[in-house]
């Protein structure tokens, strides 16, 4: 037992020198050597736990990505099941007489309709402006081409058919459009309004 405390207090001198007297140079090279691959050992745990850390924020950023992804793809499906749905509201509303029996059934469908329409908006469902809008193959999809009566109407959406829709900035339906199209001579063109 002695014996073990008296190598105990050896080694303790010793690396109280080590850390303390790097620059000796009383040709002890070994102690050099120890401490220099200490710090070398203590530089590549640093590393190593930079990298772990570095590691697990990537693993945060991407569950968090991920997350919300599967969130918004969710919504999506879920506001594409909506759309016949608003379609069907607004073609009962434009056929709806304005006959006095029907007035407080009319205005009913129509709060609701309202309600229903604000409730997707709060969830980043807008529909896509199309009318006189020029043709845009990203948010339009062309059923029809018809002649233009004047120049500024060529390659312009002259009737939405069915009202398209974006989720936030993703198109998750096009608008069913008519096309203008002009094929008029080049004096045609000078009677352009300015």
């Amino acid at each position: 037992m002695s014996r073990k405390n008296a190598k105990d207090k050896d080694r303790e001198p010793v690396l109280e020198q080590e850390e303390v007297t790097v620059d000796a140079t009383d040709g002890d090279e070994e102690t050099l050597s120890d401490a220099s691959s200490g710090e070398t050992t203590e530089m590549i745990e640093l590393s190593r736990h930079q990298r772990l850390q570095a590691d697990f924020e990537n693993y945060k950023r991407r569950s968090r990505t991920e997350m919300e992804s599967m969130a918004c793809y969710g919504k999506e499906q879920v506001m594409v099941d909506l759309l016949p749905v608003m379609d069907n509201f607004a073609r009962a509303l434009s056929h709806c007489s304005d006959n006095p029996e029907v007035a407080t059934f009319r205005k009913g469908m129509e709060m609701i309709y309202r309600q229903l329409d604000e409730a997707l908006r709060r969830h980043g469902l807008s529909p896509i402006e199309a009318l006189g809008q020029p043709f845009d193959p990203q948010c339009h999809e062309a059923i029809m081409q018809v002649e233009a009566d004047c120049p500024r109407d060529d390659n312009r959406v002259l009737d939405d058919l069915q009202t398209g829709y974006r989720l936030k900035e993703k198109v998750i339906r096009p608008s069913m459009v008519k096309v203008g199209t002009h094929s008029g001579t080049p004096d045609d063109e000078n009677d352009e309004p300015k």
